[in-house]
């Protein structure tokens, strides 16, 4: 005869884990409903160029840069690009509108016209 008490316990184990299973699938399916438009941080603006401002906008990341940012490189690795990287896009009119992966995190730097690359700026999206 099986032992009622193991049983008992091995299906209540398997309850919890299956619970917190669930949670997990849902959380990542679903996220969880905080929005907000704004994700920056400002380089700094003693320098010749600085982002003043991120946010979504019909599904698309724009960012408002500041002073003499000339071109933008973002990217998923935290390693400096070089002045003449691929990433590199044109900044004009002070914007950059960029299609992002949502959850994911980005790096961000700016060069001016003297070709100086800015501090990195960490985008969480």
């Amino acid at each position: 005869m099986k032992d009622t008490k193991t049983t008992s316990y091995i299906l209540i184990l398997g309850m919890i884990v299956l619970g917190i299973f669930t949670y997990v699938a849902v959380s990542n399916i679903f996220g969880d409903n905080i929005s907000s438009n704004q994700f920056f941080s400002k380089t700094n603006k003693g320098g010749d160029a600085y982002i003043d401002n991120t946010q979504i906008i019909d599904d698309k990341l724009l960012i408002t840069t500041g002073g003499d940012a000339r071109e933008l490189c973002i990217k998923t690795t935290k390693t400096k690009p070089s002045v003449n990287a691929l990433c590199w896009t044109s900044v004009e009119n002070n914007t950059v509108s960029l299609s992002v992966y949502n959850y994911k995190t980005y790096y961000i730097w700016l060069k001016d016209s003297n070709n100086k690359i800015s501090d990195c700026v960490e985008y969480n999206s």
